[in-house]
């Protein structure tokens, strides 16, 4: 496989092309996460032979679940919820993604002002975070060769630039700040009629009679196609268990015929 990045993917191509119901890979990697084989993903022939991971996973299309996605739209936001141990940590600070600067405070206290609804917060947190940040090629460069592995929301700040992951980092503090649990996530995406493939960043937002949400900082949308495949997930980057960027890119992958 040629160099990959962590790439500004969904800028390059019509979403409409992204648009698979469900979409099924045969793949091989080097590290393997139980987040892998959980909604909207369901691993099986799941094997680990000669220290690889050998599996097959079926990513389905959240947005199409009508059911759900009523369920999430009529979620009102109640900043002072309790969460269970499981999701609780999911709303505290981290070195990378801490939300105790004066910054945070303004742009949330003015961006969200009076809103009830869980869905547009998190919608306007998309809108903001994806024009704020511009893509950075330089510094997924430097990512890709290992020089670094990502920008902590302060630097993001002052920077206005970055990849997907600094752009999963703003969006994500933004979000812890008004209560909203919410996950990094890091996975790979698969487009071979395009010749198209890479290592992708975004956000899981916690909703209490829906579960883990996954949208996308970077495009701005609040949905992900199914040619994305979370692979590992944590409170930040540093905490995915990641034993290098290379976890993220599989040994093997093929796409299974329906």
């Amino acid at each position: 496989m040629q160099k990959l990045l962590f790439l500004f993917l969904l800028s390059l191509m019509p979403f409409s092309f992204l648009c698979h119901a469900q979409t099924t890979y045969r793949m091989v990697t080097r590290n393997y996460s139980p987040v892998t084989d959980s909604y909207p993903q369901e691993v099986s022939d799941f094997k680990k032979a000669d220290s690889v991971y050998h599996f097959t996973v079926k990513v389905s299309k959240a947005y199409d679940d009508t059911l759900k996605r009523k369920v999430a739209e009529k979620t009102l936001y109640t900043p002072n919820d309790i969460y269970d141990e499981e999701v609780a940590p999911y709303l505290n600070p981290t070195k990378l993604i801490d939300y105790s600067s004066p910054a945070i405070e303004l742009i949330t206290d003015s961006l969200f002002k009076g809103e009830d609804s869980t869905m547009i917060i998190i919608k306007k947190g998309l809108e903001f975070v994806s024009h704020y940040i511009s893509f950075d090629d330089s510094l997924a460069m430097a990512i890709s060769k290992g020089d670094c592995k990502t920008l902590d929301v302060n630097h993001i700040l002052q920077r206005k630039k970055g990849t997907c992951s600094e752009y999963t980092n703003l969006f994500t503090a933004l979000m812890r700040k008004k209560g909203i649990p919410c996950r990094f996530v890091a996975g790979f995406i698969f487009i071979p009629e395009q010749k198209f493939y890479g290592c992708h960043a975004w956000t899981e937002c916690y909703l209490k009679q829906y579960g883990w949400m996954a949208v996308d900082p970077q495009s701005g949308k609040s949905w992900l196609p199914t040619t994305i495949i979370r692979l590992f997930a944590g409170k930040d980057y540093a905490d995915c268990g990641l034993n290098s960027f290379m976890d993220l890119v599989p040994k093997s992958i093929e796409i299974v015929k329906e």
